[in-house]
This record gives structure tokens, C-alpha cells and sequence, in this order.
């Protein structure tokens, strides 16, 4: 298995994006040095180049992942509030 490294989110950084097949990739980025840079990949892309040459950087740990979901709260409308 590969190792995660910490990678914290940037203030502002921008959303990242598969280098090859553009899905967006939230929180685990694969990166590869391609000439002093490091595009990023996602998971399926990195697997299918053979895993061996990626950084794994993981931007939030799934500790506070998981804060922020269980500090999730549903928010009702009611029905009559809603003005089309």
C-alpha cells in the first residue's frame, strides 16, 4: 500500500482536477513529478498507470472529515415558505 502524506488545504486553493479523464478529486490526490510539477490525478487514473511512481497527499484527515459530518445539520423548509 501506498502512504498518505498530510497535504492541508490551502486558504483559497483552488478545486482540483484529474489530469487525464477531469473528474473532480476531493481530498486524496494522486501526484506525479512531471517535470519539477506535480498534476494530479485521480485514484482510478493512478491505479491504471501502475501506482508506483505517485505521492498520495491527503489534504483532511478523516478524523475531521468525520467532525464535520456528524456536526451536520438538516435544515426544514416548510412548504408555504417556499415563493416561485
Amino acid at each position: 500500500g501506498k502512504q498518505l502524506k498530510p497535504q492541508p488545504r490551502a486558504k483559497g486553493e483552488i478545486t482540483h482536477y484529474c489530469t487525464l479523464c477531469e473528474v473532480e478529486v476531493f481530498n486524496i490526490l494522486f501526484v506525479k513529478e512531471i517535470n519539477g510539477k506535480f498534476p494530479v490525478y485521480c485514484v482510478y487514473c493512478a491505479r491504471r498507470a501502475g501506482l508506483d511512481d505517485f505521492i498520495v497527499l491527503q489534504q483532511l484527515t478523516f478524523h475531521d472529515l468525520a467532525k464535520i459530518f456528524d456536526n451536520m445539520q438538516m435544515n426544514l423548509i416548510h412548504k408555504a415558505a417556499l415563493v416561485c
